[in-house]
């Protein structure tokens, strides 16, 4: 059986809360810790974001959020853990990877319903004749920075780990494999 760390690095959106869901029920202790979980004096320290999060993941046993046992099982999911693979795969050389992946209609319209329509009755339609706008950006802006960060995200992880899955890394889209769970499972061992 694996028992080491488990990153979950596919985009939000994917299916990561749901490989959080499967990695809970095999044992897996799954954190899905954001900047806004890192402590002020942790944010005070670092400038660099990719050396906070590896500092906050080094010592989340001696914080005691976790047990010691539980730290070798621990898994992460969502940012900022999705984009700091390569960090993580050089600092825990046992660990393993679960790639999420979505098309990329579906990937765009889950993110326009969560960002654009949430707990709203307006359509795409609505939001953009309104002039809606999240994060600066309008409904139109906000679909070409989703498409364009599926696409480097999926290639560069592709560029690292190889578009097969291995023992290192397994590929999976939710809606398409039928079998998730027995695969996140097997992959585990």
């Amino acid at each position: 059986d694996h028992k080491h760390q488990v990153f979950c690095i596919g985009l939000f959106k994917t299916g990561t809360t749901s490989c959080g869901g499967i990695l809970n029920h095999l044992g897996y202790r799954p954190n899905g810790i954001t900047k806004g979980f890192f402590p002020l004096y942790v944010n005070a320290m670092f400038d660099d974001a990719s050396a906070r999060a590896l500092y906050t993941f080094d010592t989340l046993d001696k914080k005691k959020i976790l047990g010691r046992n539980e730290i070798e099982t621990l898994s992460v999911n969502d940012g900022p853990w999705l984009f700091m693979f390569e960090e993580m795969a050089a600092r825990w050389p046992s660990a393993k990877f679960i790639h999420t992946m979505r098309d990329l209609d579906n990937l765009l319209i889950s993110d326009m319903k969560h960002y654009w329509l949430h707990k709203s009755n307006q359509t795409f339609e609505d939001a953009a004749r309104a002039g809606k706008k999240v994060r600066s950006l309008d409904v139109v802006e906000g679909s070409m920075l989703v498409a364009r960060r599926h696409y480097f995200h999926t290639k560069r992880v592709f560029d690292i780990f190889g578009n097969e899955s291995d023992n290192r890394v397994l590929h999976i889209d939710f809606e398409k494999d039928k079998d998730a769970y027995g695969d996140i499972y097997r992959f585990l061992g």
